[in-house]
């Protein structure tokens, strides 16, 4: 009987996992909409502004012993 609760403990722990990423997905649908529909930009521009801030997310972010773990941005000061 304990197999069956191990089971389903690992079951609820994959659907929590899609839920999260549908839920973020559906925001970033939604955030992208109103943004072509207010025409606050042309779509390329839009486009152009997501992309760059998936890319940003996805390079200073870092798995550290399997814990997620945004790295130390530097200001940009140290650089001038």
């Amino acid at each position: 009987m304990e197999q069956v609760y191990i089971f389903m403990l690992f079951v609820f722990a994959v659907l929590a996992i899609i839920d999260l990423t549908v839920g973020v997905s559906n925001d970033a649908g939604n955030f992208l909409n109103s943004a072509v529909g207010s025409k606050v930009a042309t779509l390329r521009t839009i486009m152009i502004v997501a992309s760059v801030g998936v890319a940003i997310g996805a390079i200073f972010l870092e798995w550290d012993d399997g814990n997620c773990a945004e790295r130390d941005i530097q200001p940009l000061s140290i650089l001038l």
